[in-house]
């Protein structure tokens, strides 16, 4: 293989370990934006689940305040019934009696309903909270591991950077200004293998026999006609 081929696999080698953790780097704002946003999400989960339990406990108040204001109406009505001398009025008093007695029937059936409701939501909530806590669990945990994870990202960065500089000053500067220039286009993997069928592994195109005629050489560099990546034989 090339001298020259074999010092920028080398140097590509550093430069795919420097891509991955600045990409890492860069990734670790954005995973804490997304713990942050679950977070609020949980939060504003139990606030919901608070305001249903309160309009819940409010509906059921309303019902008893409602119960209470018929049988205070239906004892009136009992006194009145008393004190009245007059069949046909006694007769209509306990026509309104029976009505508001079936009406507290029925608003202590919704009562017994709304207050199933109120169960329901006194759950949900209690689900939201544990939600809730187990979601700032896991918040804490992944907080540090993203401060782990810059940390290492910064020393790798670090390390590799300046090995990759010294490495990179033994390399022909028109030959690592052509790689390097490879490497801007196409991210990770500036130079591809060329395999047993003749194919370079990057886009998978089949070389012309001259170029691999020049590859087997090694006298020069080659450059796939497709993707323009630097080859090398497998």
């Amino acid at each position: 293989m090339n001298e020259t081929l074999q010092a920028l696999l080398i140097l590509q080698e550093r430069d795919i370990k420097l891509h991955t953790a600045r990409t890492d780097l860069e990734q670790i704002p954005k995973d804490a934006t997304k713990i942050k946003a679950a977070l609020t999400a949980k939060v504003q989960a139990l606030e919901v689940a608070k305001q249903a339990q309160l309009e819940a406990e409010k509906a059921v108040k309303a019902v008893e305040l409602d119960i209470n204001t018929r049988k205070e109406t239906i004892t009136k009505l009992k006194m009145r019934q008393g004190e009245t001398k007059r069949n046909e009025e006694y007769q209509m008093l306990g026509h309104e009696i029976i009505r508001y007695g079936d009406d507290i029937d029925e608003l202590e059936t919704k009562e017994l309903e709304l207050m199933e409701v109120v169960d329901l939501k006194k759950a949900e909530r209690e689900a939201a909270k544990e939600g809730l806590a187990n979601e700032k669990q896991f918040a804490t945990e992944q907080s540090q591991v993203l401060i782990a994870r810059k940390k290492n990202a910064e020393l790798k960065i670090q390390e590799v950077a300046g090995d990759r500089e010294e490495k990179a000053k033994n390399v022909d500067p028109d030959a690592l200004a052509l790689y390097e220039r490879i490497f801007k286009q196409r991210g990770a993997g500036a130079i591809a293998c060329v395999s047993q069928t003749g194919k370079c592994e990057g886009c998978n195109i089949k070389l012309p026999p001259a170029d691999v005629h020049r590859l087997m050489a090694g006298n020069d560099l080659v450059q796939c006609s497709e993707c323009s990546r630097l080859l090398y034989l497998a």
